[in-house]
């Protein structure tokens, strides 16, 4: 009865909450789950590689996991759960309670829920919340500080250690202090508040502040809108209200499924102040969630690189500096900065010459690994170097840039900053403005999907520019066990038959093959097509479609595949056919199939077969016999091919082939018509006598 009656007043409680103004099924962002976090991909089960890599959640300060559920959920999804629990406890003075995680997908279900990938979970308040939570926000270390120490001297000056100040030059009275910035509290000890990357000695002095929280809560908000608040800045990618006393949260997949080099570029100039210099570096601390970080520096997965810039430019790692996240994670939060002005094209030259380097830790172009910048600036750039300094990255590096600005107040400064920063891009779609560093969060997700999402582009057709064939412009790729590479054929030649192929090499195991239309991350559960056998060749024949075509090759569980994908377009609806048998033409159509009968081998010699290619944008075009090539003579008629039957037809043979015609511009674009050629016996005649019998033929 007692539970009973909690229970009830649980309900009344946040029923009361829900009903200032969130109803159930609200969502922040309001959009589709699938869209906010992603679709599912594939049903994990135990013993799938996927399932292996879930982790187990446990109970920690603030979060606690019902014992009815299953603690399996993918690494985001707890980081994320336990930041909220972090939040609830020390706001609220509550704990989050989890009543559902990973939940083993029926057989042959047709649902699609997130759970089923341990990346959805449904939470509530363990206690009754009836006061509203206090939104205290982080304490975090900045800086060294000190107070009283003695100067340092060298000829003719005194000076004091970590830029501190000195209080004269007089070698009796001079004293060093270091205050802390925006009179945060200095404090000395071995002691550090939630943060386990620095290790100071009893004597060490460090900065602490509060760093209040980015969105405050109203003054009228209930609890249940504040804790609401409180799964938003825990960085959930798409938050429901399931019921009146629970949430459902979710998150995108683990990992960039994407190889890069990627370096972070970070303005640190004067106008850049502290609290938003914590800011951008929480911000690339909280991306580096996002990427398969390297951890053995082979060719597979992301390696990371960090730069700071303002007057002068350095690096606080390189791509080959750390292989793990959490040396990433310390070494940002602990990186200080120059101050300065704000040099931008000298940054971006200083990455050509000493961080897009393969001795830094860049991979060769045969690795077939994304490089990729992040810059992040809060102003105009204080040099005039910056267009072309991008231009040589994008160019000859083959560096794709992706820029973030802070946007100025005056809306002139903020037009000119915005030109510069999309003419570094080089894209405008590759350029985001925000209006405070506050808000540099809000775009992660936008920023990870341009960065991840985007498939590998293979070449579909061949130029004259580039002579290699087809089938071997796209280099092998090798993907580990369980993990997939998207890809995206860059045809766009119209509507037309698409066959996808792969080849594995020899002693290689294959790749499963999906594709699917219009879904950049097609898999198991949205592939159109798909072909998950052992054989060493696979076609995928995907009909004509307006919508963009991807590609997606999974490694079995049990191995790492390789492959190699080439692509061709089928135009054969668009090329037509005619022969002509002495002087009388036969349109190829319904009579291809049965073929043409003739009625001897003179009437071969008579044989002409023209082919007509329709798409106008497709001329030039070549004309060739696929298989019978010895027994046909051919001419060229500008777009027409004729092809004239020479020398002699058995009795009897049945001939069949196909007339080609093939796109000069794009050689992977081919049309085919077959057709079939009979020579027919003449009839035989037989005359009988009482002495002999006469056959003529």
């Amino acid at each position: 009865l007692k539970m009973a009656a909690f229970r009830l007043a649980l309900v009344l409680v946040w029923a009361v909450s829900a009903g200032s103004g969130i109803t159930i099924g609200t969502s922040v962002p309001n959009v589709p789950e699938a869209n906010a976090s992603k679709p599912i991909r594939e049903l994990l089960r135990p013993g799938m590689v996927g399932f292996d890599e879930l982790v187990v959640l446990t109970n920690t300060t603030g979060l606690e996991v019902a014992s009815s559920v299953t603690p399996r959920v993918s690494s985001r999804l707890r980081d994320k759960l336990e930041r909220l629990g972090e939040l609830v406890a020390k706001d609220c003075q509550n704990t989050v309670l989890v009543t559902k995680a990973f939940v083993t997908a029926p057989i042959n279900t047709a649902a699609r829920e997130l759970f089923f990938e341990g990346r959805a979970a449904v939470i509530t308040l363990k206690q009754l919340q009836l006061t509203p939570c206090a939104f205290k926000g982080d304490d975090v270390v900045t800086e060294s500080c000190y107070t009283d120490q003695a100067c340092l001297e060298k000829p003719g000056l005194f000076y004091c250690p970590d830029g501190g100040t000195a209080s004269s030059q007089d070698a009796a009275s001079c004293r060093c202090s270091k205050p802390c910035i925006n009179n945060g509290a200095c404090q000395c000890g071995p002691a550090l508040p939630d943060d386990s990357c620095f290790t100071f000695a009893a004597s060490d002095c460090f900065c602490v502040e509060n760093e209040q929280a980015a969105s405050t809560a109203s003054p009228t908000a209930t609890p249940f809108e504040q804790v609401l608040e409180l799964a938003q800045q825990a960085g959930f990618d798409w938050i429901a209200v399931e019921s009146l006393t629970s949430l459902h949260v979710s998150v995108v997949p683990d990992n960039c499924e994407k190889d890069l080099d990627l370096v972070f570029l970070l303005d640190g100039s004067n106008s850049v102040d502290e609290l938003d210099w914590r800011k951008t570096k929480q911000f690339v601390i909280d991306m580096l969630d996002y990427f398969n970080v390297n951890t053995t520096f082979s060719t597979v997965g992301t390696r990371v690189g960090v730069v700071e810039y303002s007057t002068n430019v350095s690096a606080e790692f390189y791509l080959n500096t750390y292989s793990n996240k959490e040396d990433m994670r310390c070494a940002t939060r602990k990186m200080g900065r120059d101050r300065g002005a704000t040099n931008t094209g000298k940054a971006l030259s200083y990455l050509k010459t000493d961080v897009y380097l393969q001795s830094r830790g860049m991979r060769a172009a045969s690795a077939l690994v994304t490089r990729a910048l992040v810059l992040i600036s809060d102003g105009i750039s204080t040099d005039n170097s910056f267009f072309d300094a991008a231009k040589t990255l994008r160019e000859d590096v083959d560096v794709t840039i992706y820029t973030i600005g802070v946007e100025e107040q005056s809306s002139l400064a903020r037009a000119q900053q915005e030109l510069q920063l999309k003419g570094i891009a080089g894209d405008p779609s590759r350029y985001f403005g925000i209006a405070s560093i506050g808000f540099v969060a809000e775009i992660a997700d936008s920023l990870q999907s341009s960065l991840c999402d985007a498939p590998e582009t293979i070449q579909c057709c061949v130029t004259p520019r580039n002579a290699q064939s087809a089938a071997t412009a796209a280099p092998n790729v090798t993907i580990p066990a369980g993990k997939y590479r998207f890809f995206a054929p860059d045809c766009s030649l119209g509507s037309h038959l698409v066959l996808v192929t792969l080849t594995t090499p020899t002693g290689a195991t294959p790749c499963e093959l999906y594709a699917a239309a219009a879904n950049p991350e097609v898999g198991p559960l949205t592939a159109t097509h798909q072909d998950t056998s052992t054989a060493m060749l696979k076609v995928l024949s995907v009909p004509a479609s307006t919508d963009p075509l991807y590609i997606s090759l999974r490694a079995p569980d049990t191995a790492t595949c390789q492959g190699r994908l080439s692509f061709s377009v089928d135009v054969s609806a668009s090329m037509s056919a005619s022969v002509t048998l002495g002087i009388s033409p036969l349109e190829l159509s319904d009579s291809i199939q049965s073929g043409f009968v003739l009625t001897d081998a003179v009437a071969w010699q008579g044989v002409r077969i023209e082919g007509f290619f329709l798409p106008s944008d497709l001329q030039p075009v070549s004309y060739s016999i696929e298989g019978s090539d010895a027994i046909f003579g051919s001419t060229s008629l500008g777009q027409v091919r004729t092809i004239q039957g020479l020398g002699s037809l058995p009795l009897g043979q049945v001939l069949n082939t196909t007339l080609v015609g093939t796109a000069s511009k794009a050689q992977c674009v081919k049309g085919r018509v077959p057709f079939t050629f009979r020579i027919r016996p003449p009839t035989t005649t037989t005359t009988t006598t009482t002495t002999t019998t006469t056959t003529t033929t």
